[in-house]
């Protein structure tokens, strides 16, 4: 007899609340994740869309016990006009401070650093948006525009029209994956190549030592010059012959 499937139980109200955020180090990366992760408990418990005024303050009151020491000084007394709006004044009262003016300039000047992969490349790229709240399509095209420029040629050429940003990364790897292949099939080639030339001049220079060494053999070979004090054809008289003679 089969049993009807057990209602799954209920969440506690402390159930994926994330761990609290004291504001002690600011850094923008660390109270964006602490943010991302409230949304996440909002979503478990479907708090995430405050219907009325009401609902709102019962959220802002649930963020509220996930902060401390600083942090939790800062948001009493606070009133938010929307989730958008506690997102905002939080992630920006505890980011290193820099106007909005810079951010805009900063993904204005964004570009790719060699070596990076796609998906880091982009990672780095949707950072400086959610600074400045821009949205998908234009974290697209930056993205498209600031890539090598062989790179970006091979992903328009490959991708479809509609291709969303996570399809256009994809396909922007591939050709960096590629690119290095080939770079590193080139190299080796270009070292082969050193080596042989080395080989070669080795060689060459063993034979001419090996010349050299015979020339020398050769002249060692040739007879000694004649003493010039070899005793003289003409012998002197004797001294008895020169006496009979006187």
């Amino acid at each position: 007899m089969a049993h009807a499937p057990r209602d799954a139980p209920a969440l506690r109200q402390t159930d994926f609340l994330p761990n609290r955020f004291s504001g002690d180090t600011i850094d923008r990366d660390l109270c964006t994740a602490h943010f991302l992760s409230f949304l996440d408990y909002l979503d478990a418990h479907n708090l995430n869309n405050p219907a009325n005024n009401e609902a709102l303050v019962n959220v802002v009151n649930v963020f509220r016990r996930s902060l401390q020491g600083q942090a939790r000084l800062w948001i009493e007394g606070k009133v938010f006009d929307s989730l958008r709006d506690l997102r905002t004044q939080f992630v920006n009262r505890f980011s290193a401070s820099k106007s909005q003016f810079a951010h805009v300039k900063e993904f204005k000047d964004f570009a790719y650093l060699s070596g990076d992969s796609a998906e880091v490349h982009l990672s780095k790229l949707r950072r400086i948006a959610n600074r400045i709240d821009y949205g998908e399509a234009q974290i697209r095209d930056k993205f498209m525009s600031s890539l090598p420029a062989k790179c970006r040629a091979a992903v328009i050429m490959s991708a479809p029209e509609n291709a969303d940003t996570a399809n256009l990364a994809a396909r922007a790897q591939r050709y960096l994956d590629l690119s290095t292949d080939q770079e590193v099939r080139e190299v080796t080639f270009n070292a082969a190549e050193e080596t042989s030339k080395i080989n070669s001049l080795r060689e060459k220079v063993a034979a001419l030592q090996m010349t050299v060494e015979k020339g020398h053999a050769s002249r060692d070979r040739v007879r000694s010059p004649r003493s010039p004090f070899r005793k003289s054809p003409f012998r002197e008289p004797s001294n008895s012959r020169e006496r009979t003679r006187g």
